[in-house]
């Protein structure tokens, strides 16, 4: 029987139930916060539905021994579970085959800083890559910092782009409009547009028994203003909090700016990166897939409303 745990957002095969649902009561950091998800368990539990029971045999005849299939993650791929051969399975909700190739090509680059990759489909974008055992997220902020020089080393790749160009890039994209004046006024006339992560955050750099730390979750990669990824892993601290950011954010941004690239990032220029790269994310986000009332999206709008009037 194949059993829809909405918690947390995965559906089971009953044999590997219990296994679930012990490795995340696991992940309760107090007794608190055990309770409520034991409530929330007990309180969510269905029998998966027939298009449920129709996904998981699909992805049955791909992966010979799936273990689970977690649907919910950040809206936009499915994660297929082999705890036999330990390997994750990841597809798109919405295939988008340029977003694949800058993702393989990122992780190629990236070599060792990220899992392996299996096997890849471009006829859906589903990838298969090797199991990391991660030990925990990095709680030194060195480490963080050398993963930052590793990754903008091993994966940028500047090319020069006229600012008009490069906004015409997106020139269906909301918010067009709202910055495009600003952005053409109070920034340079060209920019260095690279291959980035798309979602550097502390979250997906982890410690690896045995190994470097090593950075997860490649879906978001694309080219972007070449600044993208430590933008994102500074502003990342008030974001996953919601909340907007004040001059300590810019006074850390510039410095960890002047710290990856070896120049001086002055503040009007960060202010309006700090523009540019919500413009980015949002546009690209809606491009993959992610649902424009989501909260991530309704807060990266308001942000981005925010960051203009500095510059107007």
């Amino acid at each position: 029987m194949l059993i829809d745990i909405r918690s947390f957002s995965v559906l089971v095969d009953s044999k590997n139930a219990l296994k679930l649902i012990l490795i995340k009561l696991k992940e309760s950091l107090t007794l608190r916060i055990l309770l409520k998800s034991s409530i929330k368990l007990v309180l969510t539990i269905r029998v998966a539905s027939s298009e449920q029971r129709e996904l998981f045999q699909r992805a049955s005849e791909r992966i010979s021994n799936l273990t689970w299939i977690r649907y919910g993650s950040d809206g936009s791929r499915l994660h297929f579970y082999d705890d036999v051969n330990k390997t994750v399975g990841k597809l798109p909700k919405n295939v988008n085959l340029e977003q694949m190739r800058y993702e393989i090509e990122g992780r190629r680059r990236a070599g060792d800083l990220c899992p392996e990759i299996l096997f890849s489909d471009s006829s859906d974008g589903f990838i298969l890559e090797r199991k990391v055992s991660v030990k925990s997220n990095v709680v030194d902020e060195l480490i963080y910092l050398e993963t930052l020089m590793l990754i903008s080393k091993r994966v940028r790749s500047d090319r020069k782009q006229s600012v008009k160009e490069y906004l015409l890039t997106y020139e269906r994209a909301p918010y067009l409009d709202l910055i495009y004046d600003v952005a053409i006024k109070n920034g340079p006339s060209q920019v260095s547009i690279s291959l980035c992560h798309g979602d550097l955050w502390r979250g997906n750099i982890c410690e690896v028994t045995g190994s470097s730390p090593i950075v997860l979750d490649w879906e978001y990669c694309g080219e972007f203003i070449y600044t993208s990824d430590i933008w994102f892993f500074v502003f990342s601290k008030w974001f996953v909090k919601r909340r907007h950011v004040n001059t300590s954010f810019y006074n850390e941004l510039s410095n960890v700016l002047s710290l990856i690239f070896e120049v001086e990032f002055k503040r009007p220029f960060v202010i309006w990166l700090h523009m540019m790269h919500l413009f980015e994310r949002i546009s690209h986000h809606l491009k993959l897939g992610k649902d424009s009332d989501s909260v991530e999206i309704v807060f990266l709008e308001s942000a981005l409303k925010r960051s203009v009037r500095p510059l107007l």
